[in-house]
């Protein structure tokens, strides 16, 4: 081959290999696994673990027109409060036969109104409300953020082979919290369950959604 055509050729190809690279780079580069809060205000957020946690009324059940019956987790809780230090959001598990189960990721009670003789009345579209513009402020929804930081501090646990399910108890309302879970499993589950009884269905986590191996580094 005459060698100024042999030396036009790798000019050509190496020009050619230059810009392929370039184009691949942006594609083949991985997020970062704290993807989900880098671009969030560290003071719109935080995060806080307990060992038992009381799922109740922010005033006393006495003064509050319509409470709810309160609730102590036997498992452990994961918080996430607001950049007023409001508790709003929390995921309970616990590890169970060599996996760890999520049995809740429930909305906490925080916007009331006050009525006649000091009581107040939790306001559920006010919440909804709340809820909605704490989003905002997230990036996304906060149950989709606290499971995000469950995942991330768990995952060297997870690459280890340690499976994550996710609990959704039967009960009154069930039509309506699975709907409410329906996201979390299209994204961060395996779409067919992995057990089922009179009680409640389980989800196992799927190491193939882009947002876990994401999140796990893989």
């Amino acid at each position: 081959m005459p060698r100024r055509l042999l030396e036009y050729l790798r000019r050509a190809f190496g020009k050619r290999e230059r810009i392929v690279e370039q184009v691949r780079r942006p594609e083949e580069r991985k997020l970062s696994r704290t993807w989900f809060k880098d671009k969030v205000s560290k003071r719109a957020f935080k995060f806080s673990i307990a060992e038992q946690f009381v799922i109740k009324d922010k005033y006393p059940e006495e003064k509050v027109t319509n409470p709810i019956i309160p609730f102590e987790t036997v498992d452990h809780s994961l918080l996430l409060s607001d950049n007023k230090g409001n508790r709003r959001f929390v995921l309970t598990f616990a590890e169970v036969a060599g996996s760890i189960e999520i049995s809740a990721i429930q909305r906490l009670r925080t916007q009331y109104i006050k009525r006649e003789n000091d009581k107040f009345e939790w306001v559920p579209e006010l919440e909804t409300e709340a809820s909605k513009k704490f989003a905002q402020e997230l990036g996304m929804h906060p149950a989709e953020f606290v499971l995000c930081e469950f995942l991330y501090s768990f995952a060297n646990q997870i690459k280890s082979g340690k499976r994550v399910k996710l609990r959704i108890y039967k009960m009154n309302g069930y039509d309506k919290v699975s709907q409410t879970y329906r996201g979390l499993i299209d994204r961060f589950f395996k779409p067919k369950s992995v057990f089922e009884n009179n009680v409640y269905i389980a989800f196992e986590l799927s190491l193939d959604k882009d947002r876990v191996k994401s999140i796990l580094g893989i």
